[in-house]
């Protein structure tokens, strides 16, 4: 029998330093648990084979209170990426409206990729678990994708309204999207080599991102006919 109550284990999110009430706490405690229970049976039992009451059940929790935290177990599993959105929201005070807007955006996610690399909690092993299972399953990829162009446009309109760029919404989403896939990149390299010995730290990777984005910003660009 499951309990429809958010409970859970203790562990928050690492890299989210603001204080949290109790119900606040808890909610996160709980988001944390089902996320690491749904890793743990992917990897167990396969996703395709792995279902949302799977999940509630081995968690404590009833299919419902599943549906209030996440819309899909895809989902669940890659609500660590929630991390950099944290992280980089919290930065974005930082951004000056007197100077180009893509090598402070880059600056604020090479920040985070700091925070990341230096980690050692819970957060960092849900996002390299998460990143390893979407690799090769089509279902948490569109996830991911869809998580990600979400965050985007609601991190670019954040930008925009703060910052009233020349180019408006879609100049804040283009310089979010550029510095973002950079970033994802590097993850996803990061990931692949995380048990190579010597294998370069993840802000090393994403500053080698950048240089190659760099070079394509600065290749001359045609108009058109």
């Amino acid at each position: 029998m499951t309990a429809d109550v958010d409970e859970a284990p203790d562990g928050v999110d690492d890299l989210a330093h603001a204080p949290l009430g109790l119900r606040e706490r808890r909610r996160a405690e709980l988001t944390q648990a089902i996320t690491a229970t749904t890793l743990d049976l992917f990897e167990e039992r396969g996703v395709d084979h792995t279902t949302v009451a799977d999940i509630a059940a081995a968690v404590g929790i009833s299919t419902r209170t599943f549906f209030r935290y996440f819309p899909s177990k895809e989902v669940a599993a890659l609500s660590g990426q929630d991390a950099f959105e944290v992280a980089s929201h919290a930065l974005l005070a930082d951004v000056r409206d007197d100077e180009p807007l893509l090598p402070q955006l880059i600056a604020v996610y090479r920040a985070v990729t700091v925070q990341l690399d230096d980690s050692t909690g819970e957060t960092r092993r849900q996002l390299v678990r998460a990143r390893r299972l979407l690799i090769a399953n089509p279902g948490m990829l569109a996830a991911s994708l869809q998580g990600e162009e979400a965050g985007n446009i609601a991190f670019a309109g954040m930008i925009n309204d703060r910052l009233h760029l020349e180019g408006g919404l879609q100049e804040a989403r283009i310089t979010v999207s550029a510095a973002t896939y950079a970033l994802r990149l590097a993850f996803d390299e990061w990931v692949a080599n995380e048990q190579v010995p010597g294998a370069p730290a993840l802000p090393a990777v994403y500053d080698r991102m950048i240089e190659t984005l760099a070079r394509v910003v600065a290749a001359p660009v045609g108009s058109g006919s």
